[in-house]
């Protein structure tokens, strides 16, 4: 059986299982990239254990969040009409976008090892920042994706962004973390 079959397999039986672990591969390899592209680490001086954690909280927190949020949406909103999108995007970033950021900033934080008091100067120093930039990626993603993508498709649509979206967020949650 090949890859691809092996996935659509994975993907109709277990959707929730198949997208945890493609979030938690995902947010692995961007942590990875984060640190060897824009943190400029040699690779012998990654941190596999930050990618690791990074990783299991896509599995373990992003994955099912982001799962249940669609399911939300689609139950009370169903369609894509345009008023319809309208609804589901603002909904989206006004309701869902601002505390699940938040929640995977200080999950990070505490996953590596910051005190509480640690977390909140970088929740003060970054979180503002990372909405505002949010509001630049997402709002058009998820545009196209609540007006053209099939329902049972979405989370997957999301994935090819956030690769370069998580890289993102795991800089912003790792810069300066000695200084926090």
């Amino acid at each position: 059986m090949n890859a691809l079959r092996l996935y659509q397999n994975a993907y109709k039986n277990k959707p929730l299982i198949t997208h945890a672990i493609e979030t938690g591969i995902i947010m692995t390899s961007a942590d990875f990239i984060s640190q060897l592209v824009v943190e400029k680490k040699l690779l012998n001086s990654v941190d596999v254990g930050r990618s690791l954690r990074f990783g299991v909280i896509g599995l373990c927190i992003v994955a099912p969040g982001r799962a249940a949020w669609y399911k939300v949406l689609e139950k009370k909103l169903p369609g894509s009409t345009p008023a319809t999108v309208c609804k589901k995007l603002a909904l989206d970033q006004v309701c869902f976008a601002p505390p699940f950021v938040l929640v995977i900033l200080t999950s990070v934080c505490f996953a590596n090892g910051m005190h509480p008091q640690q977390v909140m100067q970088k929740l003060q120093n970054s979180y503002t920042e990372i909405m505002l930039n949010n509001l630049k990626v997402w709002p058009c993603v998820q545009l196209c994706n609540f007006y053209l993508v099939p329902p049972h498709l979405r989370m997957t649509t999301v994935q090819f962004v956030s690769l370069l979206w998580n890289i993102y967020l795991s800089w912003k949650a790792n810069v300066n973390k000695s200084a926090s």
